[in-house]
């Protein structure tokens, strides 16, 4: 009896002693992934027995959302510190969209009709430009919000600066730091950089997958940040452009 019970107190504390395996449920869910994932999502293995009081930051597969990540990382401090993190967010979204709003509406009215176009609009007639350039940009941003709601929120960012550094990067050094920028090379730079930075990024893997939804489908260009040839794209045209369009000043009209 003494052994008996030796061996039974052993082969339990062997079984405490050992880790406790996670249950993995491998059945696939469907057929069809949801919009933004990739068919292989509908296969994956899902968490079988997560604990109830973790915050869920996943999709309810093996992948973890990155959009929440923060607000889901205060929930689990409190419902305090939750409420605060949400309000600080939101209002950091509506001061970004409230203030590029603001500034496209002003660069529309002030720079490309006024200035650009020549067309010599008064003060009321520049405020109710404004108006409507606002309405326009707050329009198309919302429909792309709505194209691009699959996606993630940095990456959508990244992309944000990508277009901007290849459009604006460019013509503001060169204008401080050389001499011989001319008109012609900062719009023709602008206009290059915007371009390519868009083309490249309709083109990517990520919006073929993401965005149009043709999952196996091999994109024509295999980067999915555009920066890297826009940049300098544009830096080229700028340079090349201002080169050719210098202004030619005779011996005579200096002396």
């Amino acid at each position: 009896p003494a052994i008996t019970s030796k061996r039974s107190s052993s082969s339990a504390s062997l079984a405490k002693s050992r880790p406790r395996k996670v249950r993995i449920d491998r059945r696939p869910t469907s057929n069809t992934a949801g919009p933004g994932l990739d068919p292989s999502a509908a296969v994956r293995p899902r968490l079988g027995n997560l604990p109830s009081g973790a915050p869920r930051a996943f999709d309810g597969l093996l992948r973890p959302l990155d959009d929440p990540t923060a607000p889901l990382l205060a929930r689990s401090f409190g419902l305090a510190i939750f409420s605060i993190i949400s309000a600080l967010a939101f209002a950091t979204v509506l001061g970004t969209v409230s203030g590029l709003i603001v500034a496209a509406s002003g660069a529309v009215a002030h720079d490309i009709m006024d200035r650009f176009m020549g067309m010599n609009l008064t003060d009321h007639e520049k405020v109710a430009a404004g108006k409507i350039a606002s309405v326009a940009v707050g329009a198309i941003a919302i429909v792309l919000g709505i194209i691009f709601k699959g996606m993630n929120v940095s990456y959508l960012v990244g992309w944000a600066f990508a277009v901007a550094a290849s459009a604006n990067l460019p013509a503001i050094m060169m204008i401080l730091f050389w001499k011989k920028t001319t008109a012609q090379g900062v719009f023709l730079s602008i206009v290059v950089g915007l371009t390519a930075a868009l083309g490249l990024i309709l083109l990517s893997q990520e919006t073929f997958t993401n965005v149009y939804h043709l999952v196996g489908v091999k994109a024509p260009v295999p980067l999915n940040n555009p920066a890297i040839i826009s940049v300098p794209l544009s830096f080229m045209t700028l340079i090349i452009v201002s080169l050719l369009t210098q202004k030619k000043v005779s011996v005579a009209k200096i002396s």
